[in-house]
């Protein structure tokens, strides 16, 4: 209550003076309350707490007039005074209650302030894209400065080098001719070392031979290794041409000085090597001295042999066999039979082929001493260079299946072995009546990963890998180390089926107890029929003896 609100009179009596107020704040219609329930209550509830406190300080107002005024004020005054009073005590109510209000703190924007507040961003927003793009724009041109600096920096550096070759070239600035040091240029000094391997015969050919074919075998000892060419081949058709032409340039008769000289003219750094004395054993003596100028008829054939090429002769190397062609053509056609049955041949048997045939037609061959001062012995070198050079054979991989054991097979073999052992111990069976047999394939022709054949071949075939030749050999020996005779299985049902009485050895083996039979099926497999047989022919008339 401030000090305007109370006016005391000379009397001393208390006079409320209504001051009107004005409330500047909006106040909220009922559609407002609509949208805001929560802050009705809380509004309510406010209102109803401040008409509880003032009705609480007017009672304390009554008493103190009460007490302090009561001899000075008359009871109709104070009755006139109590309203006032309270009037007075519940205008600060409706001031609160304005401040409280959720739409006192904003103020409801209109559509021309909105139209100005966006034309104001929009403005700002332009400003500031444009600032960004200036500054994009200022950072390219600088990055592009520096760019045409540095490539300014960098041609500069490179004419330099430039520069600074050629004057060790021999340029002098400001002139357009240069310095030539004589010494450099000395072709005489320097003549072509790789000219007389250049000029060797079929030297491309080997080139590309050695490039294309992959490197198998042994390596090659050191004395046996490629050396390059000494001696330069003159007859090369692109050196020939030049010899030629050169002739024809100088006076008749020729004379080798006069030759050797045009040739140094026009190519000195190649025929610096060649001599007049050379030259004059190419020129025909005996034209000369009836005033003609011819070349030798030799020197022309050994340019026209081998197109021009190849110089100098024919491969004159044969093998030791050359002398022998009999025996060769036994090897030839010994050979070439087995592979047309399939048999797979590797070198270890193509050389016992080869050394039966020679110890047969003509063993003195083992006896003879080659350059070296080594014996022959038809060594697997000397095979391999027979099927190539001579046959035109080469080694071809082939495949094949290989057999497994069975997964438990360690367990098969320890059920044996407790089995034999309780047999033994139970029955107290000696060392001489226990026989172990075994039934083991034997393959006329072991096969390998790969055969000689026909060079080229897309088909190899051998036999041994769809299907096997073989028989079954079944040795049986005792546990007192007595070996007993074998059985031999063969496939078949008839005599010919096994070896005859005619056989290489075929007694032999009689004697030392073989027993050779049919299998009578398509197999060469043992069955219960040769088992019988096995038992009844050999273990046991060795347990009767």
């Amino acid at each position: 209550m401030s000090d305007d609100s109370l006016d005391h009179s000379q009397s001393g009596d208390f006079s409320l003076v209504n001051t009107p107020t004005t409330d500047n704040n909006p106040t909220m219609e009922d559609d407002d309350w609509a949208d805001l329930p929560a802050l009705r209550d809380v509004s309510c509830s406010e209102d109803s707490s401040m008409d509880d406190s003032d009705a609480g300080s007017v009672s304390d107002l009554e008493d103190v007039a009460k007490t302090d005024d009561e001899p000075s004020i008359s009871q109709p005054h104070r009755a006139n005074t109590v309203p006032e009073l309270v009037q007075l005590a519940q205008r600060p109510k409706s001031a609160a209650a304005a401040k409280h209000k959720l739409t006192a703190f904003w103020k409801v924007e209109t559509a021309a302030e909105k139209a100005v507040r966006l034309e104001n961003d929009a403005r700002v927003y332009a400003e500031r894209s444009e600032q960004a793009r200036m500054r994009e724009v200022e950072e390219k041109r600088k990055k592009m400065a520096k760019e045409r600096v540095r490539a300014n920096e960098r041609m500069q550096r490179h004419r330099n080098r430039v520069r600074e070759e050629k004057i060790a070239n021999g340029w002098i600035p400001g002139q357009k001719r240069k310095r030539i040091h004589l010494a450099d240029h000395d072709e005489v000094s320097t003549p072509d070392a790789a000219l007389p391997e250049l000029s060797r015969p079929r030297h491309q050919f080997k080139e590309d031979d050695r490039n294309n074919n992959k490197p198998c075998g042994r390596k090659q000892k050191l004395q046996n290794q490629k050396r390059d060419a000494k001696t330069t081949n003159w007859f090369h058709p692109l050196l020939w041409s030049q010899i030629r032409s050169a002739a024809t340039r100088v006076p008749k008769p020729w004379k080798p000085r006069a030759i050797l000289k045009e040739l140094r003219k026009t190519n000195l750094k190649d025929f610096y090597r060649l001599t007049e004395q050379v030259i004059g054993r190419w020129i025909d003596g005996d034209a000369r001295d009836r005033g003609k100028s011819k070349w030798k008829d030799s020197v022309l054939q050994n340019v026209e042999r081998g197109k021009g090429n190849a110089p100098g002769g024919h491969t004159t190397r044969c093998g030791v066999l050359h002398p022998y062609p009999a025996t060769r053509k036994k090897i030839n056609a010994h050979l070439t039979s087995l592979r047309g049955a399939g048999v797979v041949l590797n070198l270890l048997s193509i050389r016992g082929i080869m050394v039966g045939h020679i110890q047969n037609d003509a063993p003195e061959l083992f006896q003879q001493t080659m350059s070296d001062g080594s014996k022959f012995r038809c060594s697997e070198s000397f095979a391999r260079r027979y099927l190539r050079n001579t046959l035109g054979w080469s080694e071809r991989r082939t495949t094949k299946a290989a057999q497994k054991l069975p997964a438990n097979y360690e367990k098969i073999l320890e059920e044996a072995f407790f089995r034999q052992a309780y047999v033994i111990r139970d029955y107290a069976v000696p060392a001489a009546l226990r026989v172990s047999t075994d039934q083991t394939q034997i393959v006329y022709q072991q096969g390998t990963g790969s055969t000689w054949t026909q060079r080229g071949a897309k088909q190899v075939a051998a036999v041994g890998h769809e299907e096997k030749r073989a028989f079954t050999l079944v040795p049986s020996i005792s546990a007192s180390s007595v070996l007993l005779g074998m059985q031999g299985v063969f496939t078949g049902k008839k005599r010919v089926s096994y070896p005859s009485e005619a056989a290489a050895r075929y007694d032999e083996a009689i004697a030392l107890g073989y027993k050779m039979l049919a299998s009578q099926t398509s197999t060469y497999w043992s069955n219960h029929n040769t088992m019988h047989h096995l038992v009844n022919e050999i273990i046991a008339p060795y347990f009767e003896h």
